[in-house]
């Protein structure tokens, strides 16, 4: 009987020759990930000043656009006239029934004196700086005689402003060369001093020391 034959050593004598013939293997070729795990924050931080200046070069580039389309041709841009600036900032506004009737018969008594005043008039509520603001408006020319039509003006409009001084903050007078659109004197005084001299307790002097002058 042949002896037994020992396969399992000769197949581990097999596998050490082979690995002993085979050339060693070093993986440091590839690199470190660890060491360029930081590249792309590196590029990040060169790109950061390329756009940057790209974002800055294209805000220079539409500011010079604007000026040179709004500059030449455009002309100087002229600023509103004071008279402008006033007409704007009035407004006319609706008045209860009961300051419509006021309104009525402050125009009624103002076109009757029209000879004092110097033409004719009309009586509005308007929105003005102090608030609600009843207005005669007298169509005149202008004259010696405007002082004391604009006084004249003043005190009508005081004295029917009272009768509705509740819905009141404010009774004025203007005086306008109509043909020119062109106000001569316009004043509000707050309603406060128009009752005090309705009622006798400021006298004219004074009434006309708390009239606003508009400009």
């Amino acid at each position: 009987m042949a002896p037994a034959v020992d396969l399992g050593g000769l197949f581990e004598e097999s596998e050490a020759q082979v690995d002993e013939g085979l050339p060693s293997f070093d993986d440091s070729i590839f690199g470190e990930p660890e060491a360029e795990a930081g590249a792309p924050e590196k590029r990040r931080s060169r790109l950061r000043p390329l756009l940057l200046f790209a974002l800055l070069l294209v805000i220079v580039l539409v500011v010079a656009a604007a000026v040179l389309l709004g500059g030449p041709g455009q002309g100087p841009v002229a600023a509103p006239s004071p008279a402008a600036t006033e007409a704007a900032a009035v407004e006319t506004i609706e008045p209860s029934e009961t300051l419509q009737t006021v309104l009525e018969a402050a125009e009624n008594a103002a076109n009757a004196q029209a000879a004092l005043l110097g033409g004719p008039a009309t009586v509005s509520l308007q929105s003005r700086a102090p608030g609600a603001t009843l207005v005669i408006r007298v169509c005149r020319p202008a004259g010696s005689d405007i002082t004391a039509a604009m006084n004249l003006a003043m005190e009508m409009a005081a004295r029917y402003g009272v009768t509705v001084q509740n819905e009141l903050a404010a009774v004025g007078a203007e005086l306008v060369n109509c043909d020119r659109d062109d106000v001569l004197l316009s004043a509000v005084v707050p309603i406060q001093y128009a009752i005090a001299f309705a009622n006798g307790d400021l006298a004219g002097e004074s009434f006309r020391a708390e009239w606003q002058w508009a400009e």
